[in-house]
């Protein structure tokens, strides 16, 4: 994405943006501009509107700069969408880097960044691409840019040589190398001057570089995971721009080189309370306003809690109208004429693309059929009915949807709805009979050995009481919090009229990050559901808000993207898998014993790191070993009886536990901006 953006929302800007690339501006009989349900600039890839570029009106910054969740539209600014067609992105790139038009570029008071010899030192790097991947050297001389973690195979010893010239030497003794053909290869045992084992370094800033070979190409790291060091350019914020990571963290010397050291200042503590180097003063007219304002909250908690829990106990009553079942013949009347709503079908499984294949692996060998007896309506890219159609019972009538409607298929791009049901993991696989007409509906489910498939199966009936549940749960969460808070507040405060001063014993235990004490995990789980919250919720702050927050939090956006996207969040928590502690908060939240059986959870045990039993005397039990490296600590074990209880990916995890910790990764992962690393 470049530019000054009005492009993504300016109508007019748009509309010219969308013809440079040679979109059709609007078509099928609807205008380029609308209340469409996907907002900003947007596109087809496929379909009866596929070439055609459409503007939707309204909403914010947030809901114009989003990827569509339908397979079938993306965002023709954004490169880095998975829909986007290739002739599309050509496109895109040129037009980008293209000086004579000022469609895409940025504003022209900006000033520009010439590259310059970057000040690097040698010694152990890692590069990290800007899919948040680190660049490998295998044993067998491959080159791989699929890693979250920067580990031993991931460093290389840079060496400077005269010219601004560089080399890189892996792992395993051996000198990267590139190819005239464009193959990355990392499998020479010398580099000499003026060969295909040196390379030029372009600085971009921020340790951010770009690596030129000999044969005048960019060295470029692919979604796909593989290298390629076939670019001819290498365009602002592309594939060919890598992060420069040290041992000690991003940017020479670790991330804490340019910190200074902080006088001791008054911070706030406590209700009505400051503290100085560990003694509180009081302030008794404070403390009356804070109980006063306490006693307020504890109303408004209380009225919210009224009509919260009502709602919330109704929304329970929702769910799924159909329990497992592998078949079954169900009755539509469409009363309103204008369509059902359909079927929703669930089954057993989790998110993921274990075999790397691009597909979420649950929804794969899955055949679903269904077939109608009655008519159904065609309808258009904003739900407007386009025709009416007679019956065909050899139709069928079921439609890939993994997320929202239209979402479309189990692309692993595509973060897919879930649901816990009588303690049974359940993700979506897809709608059957949407805008179907009266008649009757048979829906069956198999793999592709013929083998029965069970389904769980939601109506609108199910829909419309689970849509009380998150009103419900929203205000008997804020609720309970705000009554919660200020009876702590007005128990804190009950003795402290009148005191003037008091000194605290052992209230500052040492910690890392902002939370301390027994209760520091509790407080970031709040911490991690009131973002969640948020999110849920129309973002109605001003520019100045957002700007001051991603200056505090720098990688939220980051980390919440992969959330959204339901990408691996392990990269973003695994600081924690090398601190006992951490790790046994972990094992607690997961419902695992943490140590037991007469052994302690931290030991020089023959595994490294956090691991669990699934069978056998410590069955349920977690330990820590520690010692190891690294690598070690979050290697795969190799033993049936153990697994890795942070691993998603473990074979041996039990179904209850990968379930929990589904659940647990969001606030695992938005611990590295609300609590992050040293």
């Amino acid at each position: 994405m470049a530019g000054d953006l009005q492009h993504i929302h300016d109508p007019a800007k748009a509309e010219e943006f969308a013809r440079a690339l040679g979109l059709q501006v609007g078509g099928a009989g609807h205008p380029f501009v609308g209340d469409w349900g996907t907002k900003g600039l947007f596109a087809y890839c496929s379909g009866k509107y596929s070439g055609m570029a459409y503007f939707g009106s309204g909403g914010d910054e947030r809901s114009r700069l989003t990827i569509p969740h339908e397979s079938d539209k993306y965002r023709p600014w954004n490169r880095y969408d998975p829909d986007i067609p290739d002739h599309i992105l050509e496109k895109l790139i040129e037009l980008e880097d293209d000086d004579s038009t000022s469609i895409g570029q940025p504003a022209r008071n900006q000033p520009s960044v010439e590259p310059s010899s970057i000040e690097i030192d040698e010694g152990k790097i890692a590069l990290k691409s800007v899919h948040g991947k680190y660049l490998s050297a295998q044993p067998d001389g491959r080159a791989e840019w699929n890693r979250d973690i920067a580990s031993e195979w991931e460093y290389f010893h840079l060496e400077k040589r005269q010219g601004g010239k560089i080399t890189l030497k892996g792992a395993h003794g051996m000198y990267v190398s590139a190819q005239p053909d464009g193959d990355v290869q990392i499998n020479r045992q010398a580099a000499p001057p003026t060969g295909w084992e040196e390379f030029t370094i372009e600085d971009r800033g921020n340790n951010v570089i770009c690596l030129k070979s000999v044969h005048w190409k960019y060295l470029s790291a692919q979604m796909d995971g593989t290298a390629q060091w076939n670019r001819d350019n290498a365009p602002k914020g592309g594939w060919e721009e890598f992060q420069v990571v040290y041992p000690g963290g991003i940017g020479q010397g670790g991330p804490a080189t340019n910190t200074t050291s902080m006088p001791q200042s008054v911070t706030v503590s406590g209700a009505g309370s400051s503290e100085v180097n560990g003694t509180y003063l009081f302030n008794p007219v404070a403390v009356k306003s804070t109980r006063k304002k306490a006693w307020t909250a504890l109303a408004i908690g209380l009225l919210l809690l009224a009509p919260g829990i009502p709602l919330f106990i109704m929304g329970l009553g929702g769910g799924f109208q159909y329990e497992a079942v592998s078949s079954g013949t169900f009755e539509i009347v469409d009363s309103d004429g204008q369509g059902d709503f359909g079927f929703e079908i669930f089954i057993e499984g989790v998110p993921g693309d274990f075999d790397g294949d691009g597909f979420h692996d649950y929804c794969e060998n899955v055949v679903i059929t269904a077939n109608h007896t009655g008519g159904w309506f065609t309808t258009g890219p904003h739900d407007e009915i386009v025709a009416e159609n007679p019956p065909d019972e050899s139709r069928n009538a079921f439609d890939p949807e993994i997320a929202h409607e239209g979402s479309g298929d189990c692309r692993s791009h595509h973060h897919p709805e879930q649901a816990s049901h009588n303690g049974v993991q359940l993700v979506k696989i897809g709608r059957a009979c949407k805008d179907c007409m009266n008649g009757t509906t048979t829906i069956t489910a198999q793999n592709v050995e013929g083998g029965e498939i069970l389904m769980w199966i939601r109506t609108e009936e199910n829909q419309e009481k689970l849509g009380m549940l998150i009103p419900g749960a929203i205000m008997m969460g804020i609720g309970a919090l705000t009554v919660i808070g200020s009876l702590g507040i007005l128990a804190k405060t009950r003795h402290s009229h009148g005191r003037s001063q008091t000194t605290s014993t052992g209230s500052n235990p040492s910690r890392q990050g902002q939370y301390g004490g027994n209760d520091w995990f509790i407080e970031l789980v709040k911490e991690s559901e009131a973002i969640s919250l948020q999110l849920s919720q129309p973002d109605e702050r001003s520019y100045h808000e957002r700007s001051t927050e991603r200056m505090k939090y720098p990688d939220k956006e980051k980390v919440e993207e992969d959330i959204r996207l339901g990408n691996s969040l392990q990269k973003w928590y695994a600081h924690w898998l090398h601190d006992a502690e951490k790790s046994s908060k972990i094992a607690e939240a997961l419902g695992l014993g943490v140590g037991g059986a007469g052994s302690d959870f931290t030991g020089k045990w023959r595994t490294d790191g956090l691991f669990a039993y699934r069978s056998g005397k410590y069955n349920g039990y977690a330990y820590f070993g520690t010692g190891g490296s690294d690598e070690s600590r979050l290697g795969p074990i190799g033993d049936d009886e153990k697994y890795r209880p942070w691993n998603r990916d473990d074979p041996n995890m039990p179904k209850d536990i990968r379930g929990k910790l589904l659940k647990l990764e969001e606030v695992l992962a938005r611990s590295y901006y609300l609590d992050p690393p040293k």
